[in-house]
């Protein structure tokens, strides 16, 4: 059962929450929604050794400010419960910053305790000073590994420099269909399959960093997508790529269509609208050029207050459909967006290799896929598939 640490479900000026007691898992669960116009102020700030989204930062420092102390009462009093933090959206962003500032004081503390422990001096360095102090203070009982966090659909929101990459290309021959939940070639796939062009490569965690995080925060937290969701790939860095992309095409296409004689211009203008329906035949080569222009693309450097974010948790879990029994992936049958006869395979990705190599996904659900109903459905549904 639960118990609810607040008489009502609780609104700030950007975000809302809820906070509770779960006796069956024995946690205190605090979970955050938000509003849109959080992400309006997108420029990274100093924060916890590295950089994160300025807007949700002062969210998390504004909630613990609220929360904190009836969280912290609530640990003290249950001294065997673990601290879950959760959120969807701009909330989901703000639950993986509050989760990665408790473990770095965490962390910041444990570090103290082992200086005056062995009587060394104390050291100053960056990363403490970039630590935020907590007020009221976590409870002196609470371990690393009982705090955890699982966010859905949350938007890149920190960075630091021991995983910097930035002068790497972003490249790749392998593309990653989300509709059919397969890996095929980029020019072999058929265009008519997702109009999304989203490139990743295999990379392992331990190749993209050098300990950038509190070694519990990946032990501990877990970030969610849901099929299209574009969410998870938005930020300032990702949309200045995606202009990129957008300039080299058109300045591919103004450069072919002016080398093309005038009387077979309207054909070859009709082919390349095409990309986005069933005419394969027409689509086809149109699709592969676009290809080829985005390979051949150098990366975007990254600019200050606009580094590569990433979501700073273990893992994210990709809840990726497929039809089955007549349904359809589009989840548009119910008329509240949902769709039954659809089942979802997990995929696990690295989020910092998410980062640095794949763009922002266009699809024509890309937005209808975001919202917490179809985040339910599918988790619903994989529920229902454990059962």
């Amino acid at each position: 059962m639960s118990t609810s640490l607040f008489p009502h479900h609780q609104r700030s000026s950007t975000h809302s929450y809820c906070c509770s007691l779960h006796s069956i898992t024995l946690s205190s669960v605090l979970c955050l929604s938000s509003h849109a116009r959080t992400h309006i102020h997108a420029p990274s700030a100093p924060f916890c050794g590295g950089e994160g989204h300025s807007e949700m930062i002062a969210m998390a420092k504004v909630l613990w400010r609220v929360v904190g102390a009836s969280t912290v009462d609530a640990l003290r009093q249950h001294p065997t419960y673990s601290l879950v933090i959760t959120g969807h959206s701009l909330g989901g962003g703000t639950a993986s910053l509050l989760h990665l500032w408790i473990h770095a004081i965490l962390e910041q503390r444990d570090s103290v305790c082992a200086t005056l422990d062995t009587q060394t001096p104390p050291t100053s360095t960056h990363k403490h000073s970039t630590i935020p102090p907590m007020n009221p203070p976590l409870p002196d009982h609470l371990h690393p590994s009982n705090v955890h966090c699982f966010s859905f659909g949350g938007p890149p929101v920190y960075y630091t420099s021991h995983y910097d990459n930035s002068d790497k290309t972003r490249e790749s021959s392998v593309d990653v269909d989300i509709d059919a939940g397969k890996q095929q070639d980029a020019k072999q796939r058929d265009p008519t399959v997702s109009p999304g062009l989203i490139r990743t490569k295999q990379e392992s965690l331990s190749d993209s960093i050098s300990q950038p995080l509190p070694s519990h925060v990946l032990e501990t937290s877990t970030h969610v997508i849901h099929a299209n969701d574009c969410v998870p790939f938005l930020s300032v860095d990702a949309v200045r790529r995606t202009l990129s992309q957008a300039r080299a095409v058109d300045s591919y296409w103004e450069a072919k269509i002016a080398a093309t004689s005038y009387f077979r211009r309207p054909k070859l203008w009709y082919a390349r609208q095409q990309i986005n329906h069933d005419r394969v035949d027409l689509a086809r080569s149109s699709f592969v050029e676009i290809m080829d222009v985005l390979d051949g693309l150098p990366s975007v450097t990254p600019k200050d207050g606009a580094p590569t974010l990433f979501v700073p948790a273990g893992q994210t879990v990709w809840m990726v459909p497929e039809q089955v029994d007549g349904g359809s992936v589009n989840g548009n049958e119910n008329g509240d967006g949902t769709a039954d006869g659809v089942s979802y395979t997990l995929q696990t990705l690295n989020p910092i290799t998410m980062a640095q190599t794949l763009d922002i996904f266009w699809h024509s659900r890309m937005a209808a896929d975001h919202f917490p109903p179809q985040y339910e459905k599918a988790l619903k549904s994989l529920s229902a598939d454990v059962e």
